[in-house]
């Protein structure tokens, strides 16, 4: 049972993030079992495997296949959901096709679920043509037809198609097929690929043998300077490397390049690219004519495929390294001379691909986007940045380039529209953004990617709108689906978890109570569809929100039915949850003013289960019992063996810190010092943990009780300088300015300045909160009265009423919707002292509406408003409910 005053309770929870009675009930929370990023830090999920997927993709494309088919043998080894599995495995697959090895594309595809859809059976077609077998794959193709295929594969199945052709020796039906792949190929990088294929059918010859040398041979020399004679060389060429006689080849192509006239750029091109597709990429001197073929070349078309071809060489991270080096200097001479590369689009998307950290990726990528803003490289530079933004953790960068992507890929590649949808909710979640990551995944819900489960989206949706504090709304959004089919039970039951405790954290107990209540009666059945431990941490919930509703009784009567079923989950977390129900017995037993039974099972817990969460918080709820019995010895005892048994529990600093207040709790000063000395040994003893920021905050308003004006401002300023990112470092400022501003008194009107200027940087700060603001509007106002400057004074605390109460927030929230509590009190003072100056200058009129927009903004102090204003000569109608006790008034003690 909490027995500290509210007000310290609501501060506490604040500290914790939640109260720390429910901290003893150790991962009951659960953190760990709920999917995706129930966390706030970055781990391997399903967006980042999708991210790498995404890289993954664009890396094939271009024309790394080695690269890729890393990426996803990786992917595929962490497992996931069978879809998830499959997609993934059929994308290794023509990976692993791209890089030769047929062996490991069969193993790879025999690994998917369903081997007889149309998109395995068109890998299995192309491995059967790697493997020279073009029957068995003609025999596959005959069965299916490319609509049924997504659109981004359609173009394989056309370059299936030519290939037997091509094997068959029926050339002009190969290269109308591969140029039915170029046509519906969905990027500029996949039709390269298929470029590349028409291009060497284009110089094959069916069937070769010595006869065709001597004929071509004859042929060229015939028509030597002729188109025909230099088809007929690079045929001649193409025949003596299909006869094995590859240095021939080489050695004649280079013959061919000697003698060409240096007008003949274009066969230029031809024999340089012929040259690099016989030696290869990994040949030094294939690699040297690919590269004259990328610097000098005049066919663009051409260019590009020899820049892929030179990728498709550039298997290890030196090559790779190499690679972008020539890309870097092939950019930069072009810059130099004051020109465009040809293909500098490709140039600068392929060096981003191959950047050695994310600000060289983004950099280039960001360059091509804005230098080709009609490029349809543009989706592939924007997945880039997706990457880079992903790996640098600027999330919100990665969820708007994400959905810009996502406006310029084409209609037809829904699986990469649907990955980048969700890669745009995860980012948003990640970004802390979680008003726009609900938005995103309730939109993701309607076109999933393969292998994500919509029981997921659900929960991040509920999880994020929770997180936002659309605490109704969450609530809502739950029970419209709760018969949706797509939300499991798994999901649904972690999606009530987590909204039961954010209404329990914001003091919405009877709600969450009466939610949970609803699940255990209502879901009887799907109890038993849940892991076990879910359903046992539900129940718990059921028997803490008993406690917290004041059903003392109900919870004893709950606790047998969880003792018995608890025996059905693992051995840590049963111990954890055993021990932590003794500890809500207690509480119980408490609340029914049963103190010895309560006493004793405390003295029981801490004795049979030593080390458990719920024994050594028990050392807390003990004292917390002699606390309220003004018991404050006992109660510091309790808490100080606490610390010496427990010296490295996490609720050690937490039992300094309880004990430092119980010290504060008796008011004199030697207790007061007292409570400082226990800060100090916190912070001394535990400097890392959590609670040091408000320990010493703490520490600086003991010394402002004991008058230590200078000590307290070195203490807010230690704050501020060792915690500048600290959530709540604002209101470390504005103390520092109270303690600024009474330090100066009538004597010190420098120090009154200082704090003046804090207080209106405050007022202006958009991260701040707002009752915070307010408070520093109040304040800042406040300065400039007692320097004499009423009319400024006015004006400030003008200025804060028409921001924060007349006018719409800048989150778009309905005026004075995010005062809460605090912000109406300060706002309530504000108007109250606006008021009051504006009498002492005879502005009566301005001082009436001030006195009205207590009443009319349903303000605490309604009643003291309307006297003021019959003071003045007027009565404003109020209703009896409005207001609160006069006392002094809002401006006074």
């Amino acid at each position: 049972m909490n027995f500290w005053p509210l007000g310290m309770l609501l501060w506490m929870a604040a500290v914790t993030g939640v109260c720390a009675q429910e901290q003893s009930a150790l991962a009951v929370d659960g953190v760990g079992q709920v999917p995706l990023m129930a966390g706030a830090g970055p781990r391997e999920d399903v967006a980042t495997s999708l991210t790498r997927e995404a890289a993954a993709r664009r890396a094939m494309q271009m024309g790394f296949p080695h690269v890729a088919a890393g990426i996803l043998e990786q992917l595929v080894a962490e497992g996931g959901a069978t879809a998830r599995q499959d997609e993934l495995r059929l994308e290794w697959t023509l990976a692993l096709l791209e890089a030769d090895d047929v062996a490991g594309a069969a193993a790879a595809l025999s690994g998917v679920s369903d081997v007889n859809t149309p998109r395995v059976r068109l890998r299995r077609a192309l491995i059967e043509l790697v493997r020279g077998q073009t029957d068995a794959a003609e025999d596959v193709l005959g069965g299916f037809t490319p609509d049924r295929l997504p659109p981004r594969e359609r173009a394989w199945f056309h370059y299936a198609v030519g290939a037997v052709a091509d094997a068959a020796g029926e050339t002009q039906a190969a290269r109308q097929a591969y140029r039915a792949a170029i046509q519906v190929a969905t990027s500029g990088l996949q039709r390269a690929r298929f470029e590349l294929a028409d291009l060497r059918s284009s110089w094959r010859v069916a069937e070769p043998t010595e006869g065709q040398l001597v004929n071509l041979r004859r042929g060229m020399e015939e028509y030597a300077g002729e188109q025909i004679g230099y088809d007929m060389a690079k045929r001649y060429a193409a025949v003596l490397a299909a006869l094995g006689r590859e240095p021939e080849a080489i050695d004649f192509l280079q013959n061919q390049l000697l003698a060409l006239p240096a007008a003949e750029r274009v066969q230029q091109d031809d024999f340089r690219l012929l040259f690099g597709l016989i030696a290869g990429p990994e040949d030094e001197r294939g690699r040297l004519r690919l590269e004259q073929v990328v610097r000098e070349g005049v066919d663009r078309q051409k260019q590009r495929i020899a820049l892929r071809l030179l990728a498709v060489g550039a298997r290890s991270e030196a090559e790779q390294a190499a690679l972008r080096s020539t890309l870097g200097e092939l950019l930069n001479r072009a810059a130099e001379s004051g020109q465009t590369h040809p293909i500098e689009q490709d140039l600068l998307l392929f060096r981003a691909q191959l950047a050695g950290t994310a600000e060289e990726a983004t950099r280039d990528a960001l360059m091509l986007l804005e230098r080709y803003p009609a490029s349809d490289l543009r989706p592939s530079a924007l997945g880039v940045l997706v990457t880079a933004a992903w790996e640098e953790r600027r999330y919100r960068a990665a969820a708007g380039y994400a959905a810009q992507a996502r406006r310029e890929l084409p209609l037809g590649d829904g699986e990469v529209r649907a990955q980048l949808a969700v890669l745009q909710a995860e980012a948003f979640f990640r970004a802390r953004d979680y008003r726009s990551a609900a938005d995103a995944y309730a939109a993701a819900l309607d076109e999933l990617p393969a292998g994500v489960a919509p029981g997921d989206m659900i929960f991040q949706e509920v999880l994020a709108r929770i997180l936002d504090q659309q605490l109704t709304e969450a609530g809502e959004r739950i029970d419209l689906l709760k018969e949706d089919v797509r939300f499991d039970v798994q999901n649904r039951w972690q999606a009530e978890w987590k909204l039961a405790r954010a209404l329990q954290a914001n003091g919405r107990v009877v709600e969450a109570y009466r939610r949970v209540n609803e699940l255990m009666r209502g879901d009887a059945v799907a109890v038993g569809a849940l892991p076990e431990a879910l359903a046992v941490r539900l129940a718990w919930l059921q028997v803490r929100l008993a406690l917290e509703a004041g059903e003392w009784q109900r919870a004893l009567d709950l606790a047998p039915a969880l003792r018995a079923r608890v025996a059905g989950v693992a051995e840590e977390l049963r111990h954890e949850i055993e021990s932590s129900l003794r500890l809500l017995e207690a509480e119980a037993y408490f609340g029914l003013d049963r103190h010895d039974e309560a006493l004793a099972m405390l003295q029981a817990l801490r004795s049979e289960a030593p080390n458990t969460l719920a024994a050594v918080y028990s050392f807390i709820e003990e004292a917390n019992v002699q606390a309220s019995r003004g018991q404050l010895v006992a109660a510091q005892r309790l808490l100080t063996e606490l610390v010496e048994k427990h010296p490295q529990h996490r609720y050690a600093p937490f039992a300094l810190y309880q004990s430092a207040l119980v010290a504060e709790g008796r008011r004199e000063d030697s207790f007061l010092e007292e409570a400082i000395t226990k800060i100090e040994e916190l912070v001394t003893r535990y400097p890392d943990d959590d609670l040091v920021f408000y320990a010493r905050f703490k520490q600086g308003d003991l010394l402002r009780k004991l008058n230590q004006w200078e000590p307290a401002r070195q203490v807010y300023e230690l704050i501020i300088n060792q915690f500048p990112n600290h959530a709540d470092v604002w209101s470390a400022q504005l103390a520092l300015a109270d303690t600024l501003s009474a330090q100066a008194g009538l004597s010190e009107p420098a120090l009154r300045e200082s704090a003046g200027a804090i207080y209106e940087r405050l007022r202006d700060l958009p991260t701040a909160a707002v009752p915070l603001r307010v408070e520093a509007g109040f304040k800042a106002g406040g300065v400039l009265q007692q320097n004499g400057a009423l009319d400024r004074a006015a004006e400030t605390w003008w200025q804060v009423v028409n921001q924060f109460l007349v006018e719409p927030s800048e989150a778009g929230r309905e005026p004075g919707e995010e005062l809460g509590v605090k912000g109406r009190y300060w706002l309530v003072r504000l108007l109250a002292q606006l008021g009051q100056v504006l009498e002492s200058q005879e502005r009566v009129a301005e001082a009436r509406k001030a006195y009205e927009l207590i009443i009319a903004a349903g303000l605490p102090q309604g009643f003291w408003a309307r006297r003021q204003l019959e003071r003045l000569g007027g009565v404003v109608a109020v209703p009896e409910s409005e207001g609160e006790a006069v006392g002094s008034g809002p401006s006074g003690g």
